[in-house]
């Protein structure tokens, strides 16, 4: 039976001898992928002397491993998921915490430390959930430097998000700011916007106009933020890789946008005798197609009239024309 003292002869502690289930026997002397080579000069002894030489030549401590991310990013991931639980993405059903994971991703991918990592998970953490409380929390867990990047990152201290001050107001302001922040802030608000972006840009690929309605400020706006977002952003440490991609979705953005202009409208003698109302209209316009039109039921005699009635006007020929 393979014993302690054994093991002891072979260059291996007690609790490293891993036996065979059934014999009891050491794997290591039994199966050669885990024998260790023979030492130079001993290829003429017995194979159990080879292996005692050769264990106690290459037994040697292995350094200690410290991962870059440590328990202080796994407690970060935690408290953001409690913070948001209830939060979803403006418009839709994912998870807010989807958001975060992502911009947290770009950090690191663009070089970023475990501080900076944390600070993207807790970006948003001040701005949509309790304000400055929030952020003591934040400073109280896990340092300054992760709480002036989050407060960095923030453009509202309110404890109540409904609160927050006129949206161009706070956006100008943290244009401003970004010009004199520091690398941590940058790094974070760069993939922030990012991802952002980027979300804006799929999103309208799919709904079109529809989607700026999810948002509390008007097209226009949030194409002019995005891009002066990049124009600061250059001027800054941020990043280049991250500013890069940005302005690359931005520039798509807006180009997505000027296509859809020059998609032509339906005039309105082409639909007004469908009695339809303001957004069934608009529905057309923007569809470029009179398919799928309903007919309202309002009660009013004048609007429920059946289909074969709602016919398209006939255009007269033009002068001269046979």
């Amino acid at each position: 039976m393979f014993s302690a003292n054994d093991a002891d002869g072979w260059g291996l502690r007690p609790s490293e001898a891993i036996r065979e289930p059934d014999s009891g026997r050491p794997w290591a002397f039994h199966h050669s992928p885990f024998r260790a080579p023979p030492c130079p000069g001993t290829e003429s002894m017995a194979p159990f002397d080879q292996f005692h030489l050769g264990a106690r030549s290459y037994h040697r401590a292995m350094d200690s491993y410290v991962p870059f991310l440590t328990r202080r990013f796994d407690l970060a991931l935690q408290f953001a998921s409690g913070l948001h639980h209830h939060q979803a993405r403006k418009g839709g059903t994912i998870p807010y915490i989807a958001h975060l994971m992502s911009v947290c991703a770009f950090v690191l991918e663009a070089g970023g430390d475990e501080d900076q990592a944390i600070a993207a998970l807790l970006h948003d953490a001040m701005e949509d959930q309790g304000g400055l409380p929030t952020l003591a929390t934040i400073r109280h867990m896990f340092g300054d430097r992760v709480a002036n990047a989050v407060d960095s990152c923030s453009d509202s201290t309110a404890t109540d998000p409904t609160e927050k001050p006129p949206w161009r107001k706070r956006k100008v302001k943290y244009l401003e700011h970004l010009q004199s922040a520091d690398k941590d802030a940058l790094i974070v608000s760069a993939a922030d916007k990012l991802h952002n972006a980027r979300a804006v840009l799929s999103d309208y690929r799919k709904l079109g106009d529809q989607l700026w309605l999810r948002f509390n400020a008007p097209k226009e706006d949030q194409l002019w933020f995005y891009g002066e977002m990049v124009k600061t952003l250059q001027k800054t440490a941020a990043p280049k890789t991250l500013v890069d991609e940005l302005e690359s979705v931005v520039n798509e953005l807006k180009g997505a946008e000027d296509e859809q202009k020059q998609t032509p409208e339906l005039p309105d003698h082409m639909i007004g005798d469908f009695y339809l109302n303001k957004e069934q209209r608009a529905r057309l316009r923007s569809s470029n197609s009179l398919e799928g039109a309903e007919y309202p039921k309002d009660g009013n005699e004048e609007s429920n009239r059946s289909e074969a009635e709602c016919r398209l006007p006939v255009c007269p020929p033009p002068k001269g024309s046979r």
